[in-house]
């Protein structure tokens, strides 16, 4: 009986500690009201410009400069990130600890695996949009 209510509370703990290590996920219009979180953005690359220091900037979810949200990758950490114009109009997720610069939203990436590649990748930003049903 106790062997029981000893495996009940320790896979009860399993359950809860899952929980509070799954990344919040989130667009680029959400990301503001979430600064400081590790998490994970979700969106539409809708522009990918690099700076004349070597930085690199990616605007989620508007072109202009005053975008929803931007991933920085600072020129230290060009090589290690790769090639990002390979994600120019793509939908994409980026993680990591949401800060804010100028009172925009951004996430600094240091590694490729920070960034992956959403299925299909063209949509507008990942989260709740049907498939497209495979053609016959």
């Amino acid at each position: 009986m106790r062997a029981r209510k000893l495996i009940a509370v320790l896979l009860l703990a399993g359950v809860a500690l899952a929980q509070a290590e799954t990344t919040p996920d989130f667009t680029a219009a959400e990301a503001l009201q979430n600064v400081g979180k590790e998490a994970t953005v979700t969106d539409k690359v809708m522009r990918v410009n690099k700076a004349s220091g070597g930085n690199t900037f990616m605007s989620l979810g508007s072109r202009d400069r005053d975008s929803a949200f931007t991933i920085f990758i600072a020129s230290s950490d060009a090589e290690a990130v790769g090639d990002v114009t390979k994600y120019d109009g793509k939908t994409i997720s980026v993680s990591g600890r949401i800060t804010a610069f100028k009172d925009k939203p951004q996430i600094q990436v240091t590694s490729a695996s920070q960034i992956t590649l959403k299925e299909g990748g063209d949509g507008d930003s990942g989260k709740g949009a049907p498939s497209p049903s495979p053609k016959k």
